[in-house]
């Protein structure tokens, strides 16, 4: 199973460094996951860039329509009280924003119920690391030279 943050999913629909490894990623893991609050964070990002002019009206609706499509294949996690306490300890040890506080917290808690690793693409480097400390496989979707810890 693979996890993907925000910033990794994003690649699926704006070509930038790391959008072929994410791909590529996509294509040898039969099943992925991410967390409710993606959703509101990839339409985020895909408006502000339209509105930063990287792309026209048009391609945003298809990138859109894209996402919006893809996203019934996922299997979204909630973000439940349940994991208030790993998103309490991930802040608290690893000084993580909030909502990279929900991916990793979605992730370890993905992991345990599976009983299996989870392979967690970002593209942010200290959200990699904290990922690495709590002993998931880290994927890193940033377009870097070695796009992977373990996969």
């Amino acid at each position: 199973m693979i996890y993907l943050d925000s910033s990794a999913l994003v690649k699926r629909y704006v070509a930038e460094p790391g959008s072929e490894a994410v791909d590529r990623l996509l294509a040898e893991h039969p099943y992925a996951a991410t967390s409710r609050l993606a959703h509101p964070e990839i339409l985020s990002a895909l408006n502000r860039k339209h509105r930063a002019r990287e792309f026209s009206a048009r391609v945003l609706r298809e990138m859109i329509a894209a996402f919006e499509s893809d996203w019934g294949k996922l299997f979204v996690l909630e973000f439940v009280e349940e994991l208030s306490p790993s998103v309490k300890h991930a802040i608290r040890k690893h000084a993580v924003r909030g909502a990279d506080a929900v991916h990793l917290s979605s992730a370890m808690w993905l992991r345990s119920v599976l009983k299996e690793d989870v392979v967690f693409a970002c593209a942010d480097a200290k959200l990699l690391a904290a990922a690495r400390a709590e002993r998931l496989v880290a994927f890193d979707a940033g377009g870097h030279s070695n796009p992977s810890s373990r996969v």
